[in-house]
């Protein structure tokens, strides 16, 4: 099926994390797509670390599916 790769890297990821979607797309919507709605980035931020650590890493992808997140080396 054509580019069935990227809902395959996406059920991948949603086995192991939770994903929130900011977005103007209806909630129900959003939920359809297995994702979570976010009204408001910065309290969702929050939440997640009250519920998983302070320490636990988050990624924000401001862009998306046009952002490749990369991990920095921790010498760099």
């Amino acid at each position: 099926m054509y580019d069935q790769w990227e809902a395959q890297l996406l059920a991948i990821i949603l086995l192991r994390v939770r994903v929130g979607l900011y977005s103007d797309i209806p909630s129900e919507e959003v939920r359809r797509a297995h994702l979570e709605p976010v009204s408001e980035v910065s309290q969702r931020i929050a939440v997640e670390l009250e519920h998983v650590g302070r320490d636990a890493p988050i990624a924000v992808l401001p862009e998306g599916p046009m952002t490749i997140p990369y991990l920095a080396d921790a010498a760099s």
